[in-house]
């Protein structure tokens, strides 16, 4: 698993209660069941390019309400000292 793999998981645990219920679904068929792009067309009944299309909207929205509140960067930057305590 790649590192922007564990990052897009840790937006969608935090802000995937603001996407659309569409955009949820495609998310958590990408990043929670790791299906690829094909896949989810396939079980979604749509093009490829419209996965990906909702994928990138969605990753896109979760990082600009990670840009504005900053929650995931100040829970890795208290990691350290939680793990000491």
């Amino acid at each position: 698993m790649t590192e922007d793999h564990v990052y897009m998981t840790m937006l969608f645990d935090h802000y995937g209660a603001l996407l659309t219920e569409r955009q949820q679904r495609l998310m958590a068929l990408r990043y929670n069941d790791d299906l690829s792009l094909s896949e989810i067309a396939e079980n979604a009944g749509i093009s490829r390019q419209g996965v990906r299309d909702v994928i990138v909207r969605a990753e896109n929205q979760m990082q600009e309400i990670e840009d504005k509140t900053g929650l995931i960067r100040r829970f890795e930057e208290m990691r350290p000292h939680l793990d000491s305590i």
